[in-house]
């Protein structure tokens, strides 16, 4: 077997902002060493400890939403991890801590926030996309309805969501969640949002369709505090390893940072796992920098209906890989709110489309690697309007859902070939060229079984660097 691969590589970088509303927040990732201490649940599923020591310093530190990272760690080094957030001086709650030898402080986390539209509205002539009342314009843009002529996705496919609240009541979201965990903090439906943009319940003749269409999604909460202003911080640190823990294949974050080492980010991508970041609701925003040069983390950044980049505001960087809809896109919201669908703004929802479009290329393939489906996606996206005005600042492009699905299926040619074809994977099994000249474009070939050329006959190979759809 001989196999031809031309990769096309990115980078992603982050620097966090953190804003000064903080309170003095501090979250430390801690590791058990005492193993008899006990804990309890409680119902917002943090825990108390069975411990009258560790609950005086927890209590002098105000400590707050104590969680296990991980349940039922597959990994021995994941096994103990707790986070806990604390307000006050840092150092000596670790002193204190450590000096009772019943756990250490791993390390402390950076505190991200979510990255959420600031002010949202309801979509543009109300509700209901499948009545033409809701804004639908971002499925459009992405041509859904032609991804979904490639496939619809399946099931046995689930998005694992790190996020705050996610309202699974809700009638688009009731049938699509096929796992929820994590502690239940201050309650912000950031993750209903997100939810609504990656795979509601589509074809259903109720509120608006999703991407993912036949996707399903595991939603793992973070552990956060929402302040005066609305602002919204935590570490999604915890539920991307639990998403890891659980072995879902794709893993959305629309946070400002992950709280991952770089050695995590790696094992993370090294198992198949793709992860989808929101590049961050600010021009000079350069997010997730820690772990910017991994083929198959994917930092996306905004475009609005006109698939113009510029008035979003968002993210705009060498470290973009490309934009997605999410200026004022319809998704889900909070049922117990006045409105059941709402408008939404911010990279937060640029990234659910794109998790969302991984899940349909997997159904199609389910041997793309996470570099292979960002290569993809970057191979087959659709120029901005107004790309030229940031040259180098926002990637590729504008995905284009339909082109990604297209080629992430494989084009298998046998027999006497004539002609152009035109595919990402190409493979040539037991294939002749007899005559003429045949022209392949494919950024990667595999040649199995017999292959002959005559004499007089051509055949080219070349990779095109961009691929279009019939």
């Amino acid at each position: 077997m001989k196999k031809l691969i031309l990769y096309i590589v990115g980078a992603i970088i982050f620097i966090p902002t953190i804003c000064q509303e903080q309170d003095n927040l501090h979250i430390l990732l801690l590791e058990r060493i005492d193993k008899n201490i006990k804990f309890q649940k409680t119902e917002k599923e943090t825990l108390l400890i069975d411990n009258a020591n560790l609950n005086n310093v927890f209590k002098k530190y105000n400590a707050r939403n104590f969680i296990k990272s991980v349940q039922n760690a597959k990994i021995d080094e994941l096994t103990e991890l707790y986070e806990v957030h604390i307000i006050g001086d840092v150092e000596s709650f670790a002193k204190e801590l450590e000096s009772l030898q019943q756990f250490k402080v791993k390390r402390e986390l950076e505190i991200f926030e979510a990255e959420s539209c600031p002010d949202p509205e309801p979509p543009v002539n109300d509700t209901w996309i499948v009545n033409k009342w809701c804004n639908n314009y971002a499925l459009e843009l992405i041509e859904a309805n032609c991804a979904w002529s490639v496939d619809k996705g399946n099931s046995s496919i689930v998005v694992g969501i790190a996020d705050t609240e996610f309202k699974t009541s809700h009638e688009d979201l009731v049938n699509q969640f096929v796992h929820l965990s994590g502690p239940v903090t201050d309650e912000y439906p950031h993750g209903t949002w997100v939810a609504g943009c990656c795979s509601p319940e589509t074809n259903n003749n109720k509120g608006i369709a999703g991407i993912g269409y036949n996707t399903k999604m595991a939603g793992y909460r973070v552990s956060h505090i929402v302040t005066q202003s609305g602002k919204v911080y935590g570490s999604p640190y915890s539920a991307i390893m639990q998403a890891y823990n659980d072995d879902r294949p794709i893993i959305n974050v629309s946070w400002t940072g992950t709280g991952l080492s770089v050695s995590e980010a790696q094992n993370i991508v090294n198992s198949g796992i793709v992860l989808v970041l929101a590049a961050g609701n600010d021009t000079n925003s350069t997010c997730h920098s820690s772990i910017a040069d991994i083929p198959g983390i994917i930092n996306v950044s905004n475009v609005n209906a006109d698939n113009e980049h510029g008035p979003t505001n968002c993210a705009r960087n060498q470290w973009i890989d490309f934009c997605s809809p999410g200026y004022n896109v319809s998704t889900t919201n909070d049922p117990d709110s006045l409105k059941d669908y709402i408008g939404v703004w911010g990279t937060s929802a640029s990234a659910p489309f794109v998790a969302g479009t991984i899940g349909l290329m997997l159904s199609v393939n389910s041997n793309l690697t996470p570099a292979r489906i960002e290569n993809i996606i970057k191979a087959t996206c659709d120029p901005l309007d107004d790309q030229s005005s940031y040259p180098g600042l926002v990637g590729a492009g504008r995905i284009n859902s339909y082109c990604a699905v297209y080629h992430s299926e494989p084009l298998n040619l046998t027999g006497t070939l004539s002609g152009d074809y035109e595919r990402y994977i190409t493979s040539l099994n037991n294939a002749s060229v007899n005559s003429g000249t045949v022209n392949i474009k494919a950024a990667e070939v595999t040649i199995t079984g017999t292959f002959q050329a005559l004499v007089g006959a051509i055949l080219t190979i070349e990779n095109p660097g961009s691929f279009s759809c019939p």
